[in-house]
């Protein structure tokens, strides 16, 4: 019996949405999401919220930094969260921007069979906002 090599058929898609929600709601959607796409979330969703306060260092070492190199580097960034869900099948992703009202999720399968885009892109639409190509994502 010949054994299938892990990632042979892996595929990504990507959805990018005009909107945001709460991270609560997030996890519904990309629960929908799973479903729709005939998957099954594997363990528990992880979602961690930005800017990371305090990373690479605390108080007065990272306003040294700044002072020296002008750098917000240990600050994070804008504002939004991240939400990953491994799958039995492989992972999702959304990664949502609350500074500029969009979510980006993808979807990586080893099963892109199972897939309906029009389907995703649909309730998406409904539910968090149009639907756009990811190479029509704005960055501000």
């Amino acid at each position: 019996m010949q054994t299938e090599s892990l990632g042979a058929h892996k595929k990504d898609f990507k959805f990018v949405a005009l909107g945001v929600v709460p991270a609560g709601e997030m996890a519904a959607l990309a629960l929908e999401i799973v479903t729709l796409a005939g998957m099954t979330p594997a363990r528990r969703r992880r979602i961690s919220r930005y800017p990371y306060p305090g990373r690479g260092g605390k108080g007065w070492a990272l306003w040294l930094l700044w002072l020296i190199t002008g750098s917000k580097w240990g600050w994070g960034g804008g504002q939004g969260y991240t939400l990953f869900q491994d799958l039995m099948e492989s992972y999702l992703v959304a990664d949502v921007y609350t500074d500029i009202g969009q979510t980006e999720i993808t979807l990586s399968t080893c099963k892109p069979e199972r897939v309906q885009e029009w389907e995703i892109i649909a309730y998406l639409s409904v539910n968090l906002g149009p639907v756009i190509s990811p190479m029509e994502r704005t960055v501000p």
